[in-house]
């Protein structure tokens, strides 16, 4: 975890909190310029949009989006407030942890979305280790260069050769609760929420709600396929791969095996779901 983004982020949530400041364009900004410079991102984040969709509207539950193809973030900063007022009523808390959790989310929501930039330059680079294979293998179906499409035109690919390549990026969105993609977005943008929350005075409520998050992250997938990236490599593409996967994984503990979504015991899921359990009964 970095130091840094880290300690840049309690006290810009602190701030906001402390003053009473609305989220505004400069909190959502404050938090690109740290993770973008940090991370060394700006090749795969070309531009950031702040838009304003009516809560009505299609996007209604969409507060931010990474594009892998434009390389542009967008949070829908109008969405996000709506939204997250209304779960926070429905989880009956205070008005300061009320203030706590909007940043909160809001602030996860674009870590999220900057982690599958991270992803992009993972996918870029030579790395061997276990996640950034993943990470290359679960790009299978996805088109990371922009003019990707444009260069399969000039290579003279068919019009039937595209509509196939596009019916892969749609399986993808298709079985995207089994995507290491958005499992590993989701593991790391909570880890640096866990670690926020534990420098600030946030309430009971928003830690539960926070763990509650983590362990349905988890085990999202497992029910009904035992191992949600060995699924979603098989439905998508990059399959080819998994022996290696496997290989590689060996000596993992669980919480690894978990944020990759490879193989984990009854016990192990059941334990886990047990434990979620709780946290949603703790919150009612």
């Amino acid at each position: 975890m970095n130091e840094i983004i880290k300690y840049r982020l309690i006290s810009l949530i602190y701030d906001y909190v402390k003053n009473n400041r609305v989220l505004d364009q400069n909190f959502i900004n404050s938090i690109l310029d740290v993770v973008i410079y940090e991370l060394e991102l700006n090749d795969y984040i070309i531009d950031s949009k702040i838009i304003n969709v009516p809560g009505k509207s299609r996007k209604r539950y969409l507060m931010a989006n990474y594009d892998f193809y434009s390389r542009i973030i967008e949070v829908n900063l109008q969405v996000a407030l709506e939204r997250l007022k209304e779960e926070a009523k429905k989880l009956r808390l205070s008005s300061i942890e009320t203030s706590y959790f909007i940043a909160k989310e809001l602030a996860e929501a674009i870590l999220h979305e900057l982690e599958h930039a991270h992803q992009v330059k993972e996918y870029d680079r030579d790395g061997n280790n276990l996640e950034s294979l993943i990470i290359k293998r679960a790009f299978a179906h996805k088109t990371i260069i922009r003019s990707d499409i444009l260069l399969l035109l000039m290579n003279g690919y068919s019009e039937k050769e595209l509509l196939t390549r596009y019916k892969t990026i749609k399986r993808g969105i298709k079985y995207y609760k089994y995507d290491p993609l958005e499992r590993l977005a989701d593991y790391h943008a909570l880890n640096y929420i866990k670690e926020i929350l534990k420098e600030l005075n946030v309430g009971d409520r928003i830690m539960l709600h926070t763990y509650c998050e983590e362990y349905k992250n988890y085990i999202r997938g497992y029910k009904l396929q035992k191992e949600p990236t060995k699924f979603f490599l098989a439905k998508v593409g990059g399959f080819e791969y998994w022996q290696e996967i496997e290989r590689l994984s060996t000596d993992c503990d669980l919480k690894t095996r978990l944020s990759l979504g490879l193989s984990i015991t009854k016990d192990e899921y059941q334990e886990l779901e047990n434990r979620t359990r709780r946290l949603r009964k703790a919150l009612k």
